[in-house]
């Protein structure tokens, strides 16, 4: 049985160190953001949110400055906040500052977060923030608002042929940049596609063969063209729509790829 999920809400705040927009003859940049993420998360896992920054302005932007704003029940993933940012503990803001952005470009910054708690109310965050002498009327894409619902799932299991698979490329940590996915946040590098029977067949002959254990637990087999099981991992609900784990055991030397499988 599904619990009742917590809403968290995480809001996103970019402002420029410079005007932006035009206004009659003169030329500004003009930045906007954009913040994409899941909308569900289990209690206790981690996900990737995508913060895009563009200038839709007519000028050169330069020493943007983008804040993220955490809710009680989201976290950064890592202690070491991304290239470029810096973290207040006690105001929960990842601030991040970007030189330049060339018009029309976009500066796209990967935030890794977790969950650390969920509770039985709904809690919303919200934050205004501002560019600096830009006029008010081209300050309506300065913010943006997303909403992650935390709590406890079970995904119902199937097998239709657009179930996709998400694995990473040599790393320990679904996070990883190089990542399978079929999602905004990942970006779309080519879904694996599942048949009735839980199995997928790459175009070598390997088999991913997923299998159900429990209502909380799923493993996932790695099968050689020649037959030989080589990986196995071991799968926990991710969010409302996605399984997730790490490899338990496996015969290929330095190993570490994390699954993820996810409903249509």
């Amino acid at each position: 049985m599904k619990s009742i999920p917590t809403l968290s809400t995480l809001v996103l705040a970019a402002a420029a160190g410079s005007v932006s927009a035009q206004t009659n003859s003169t030329t500004f940049p003009d930045v906007a953001v954009d913040l994409l993420g899941p909308s569900s998360l289990q209690i206790g896992r981690s996900d990737r949110y995508i913060l895009k920054v563009t200038n839709a302005g007519s000028a050169l932007a330069t020493n943007a400055t983008a804040v993220v704003s955490l809710p009680p029940g989201l976290g950064l993933y890592r202690s070491t906040p991304p290239s470029g940012c810096s973290y207040s503990t006690t105001q929960r803001k990842l601030s991040c500052t970007i030189a330049q952005i060339a018009v029309g470009a976009t500066s796209t910054l990967r935030i890794d977060l977790k969950s650390i708690g969920a509770g039985p109310s709904t809690e919303a965050v919200q934050v205004t923030a501002s560019v600096s002498g830009e006029p008010v009327g081209n300050q309506l894409d300065n913010t943006d608002t997303l909403s992650t619902s935390i709590g406890s799932f079970t995904p119902i299991l199937s097998f239709p042929t657009s179930q996709a698979m998400y694995l990473c490329n040599g790393q320990k940590d679904i996070l990883a940049t190089n990542c399978w996915a079929t999602d905004a946040v990942y970006g779309s590098h080519g879904a694996a596609p599942f048949d009735a029977s839980g199995t997928y067949t790459q175009t070598n002959g390997n088999r991913f063969v997923a299998r159900q254990v429990s209502s909380t637990s799923l493993m996932v087999d790695l099968w050689t063209a020649s037959g030989v099981n080589t990986v196995l991992w071991t799968l926990t609900p991710q969010n409302a729509t996605c399984w997730q784990g790490q490899a338990t055991a496996y015969a290929i030397p330095g190993f570490g790829y994390e699954v993820r499988l996810c409903q249509p």
